[in-house]
């Protein structure tokens, strides 16, 4: 994942609480798949913020509203969690862990990343991105709009005429043929870390597409 990420630090939280309290206010139990009844969580004001890092390896966070960030909400390591009780706009979204539930729509300005091989991404409306790359589970439950999806076998999406730039099938045995060398170990298989990497930075991984 992309390590610089954790250096950065967030003015704008609110207030902390047990996971019981935020469980009897925003319902928590009822949506989260996993979820530890001794950790705390940190309520966010909802709105926009100048932040440049979410980082959810340091806490799990309940927002209840609208949440904008200018920079990228990251993610390494399993066991937390992001409720945002609205939607969720980003520059980037690239988790490799945590469980992350969006009641509204969640738009990033460039990419989302599920890196596999733990928790999930539900997004119940809308999601708009320049480039997907869904290793892990991944729900839409509303449409679906990006220029590049490469589905690493996380994708689950409402729509039934839903068809990924590059397939499952297409990116586990061709990755050579379609995505730029440097995501790709020396047997030819994506690493997580680097293809993260190289999204948070705001570049493509695809070299072609099928058909070009």
């Amino acid at each position: 994942m992309h390590e610089s990420a954790t250096s950065c630090t967030l003015a704008f939280l609110a207030k902390t609480v047990s996971f019981p309290e935020a469980d009897a206010e925003f319902g928590l139990s009822s949506v989260l798949p996993a979820y530890d009844e001794e950790e705390n969580v940190v309520v966010v004001e909802p709105g926009t913020h100048e932040a440049s890092v979410l980082n959810l390896d340091q806490a799990s966070y309940v927002v209840d509203g609208d949440l904008e960030l200018d920079g990228t909400v990251w993610s390494a390591e399993e066991g937390t969690f992001l409720f945002v009780k609205g939607n969720l706009t980003v520059g980037n979204l690239i988790i490799g862990g945590p469980i992350v539930h969006v009641t509204g729509s969640l738009t990033a300005k460039h990419a989302i990343h599920t890196d596999y091989n733990h928790g999930s991404l539900t997004v119940l409306g809308d999601v708009r991105a320049t480039v997907i790359a869904a290793e892990h589970l991944f729900g839409i439950g509303g449409a679906l709009h990006c220029d590049t999806t490469i589905d690493f076998g996380g994708f689950q999406v409402a729509e039934a005429e839903f068809t990924p730039t590059l397939t499952r099938q297409q990116a586990a045995r061709e990755s050579r043929d379609w995505l730029v060398p440097e995501v790709l170990n020396d047997h030819g298989y994506v690493d997580g870390g680097t293809l993260a990497k190289l999204l948070a930075d705001g570049r493509n991984p695809l070299r072609k597409r099928p058909g070009d």
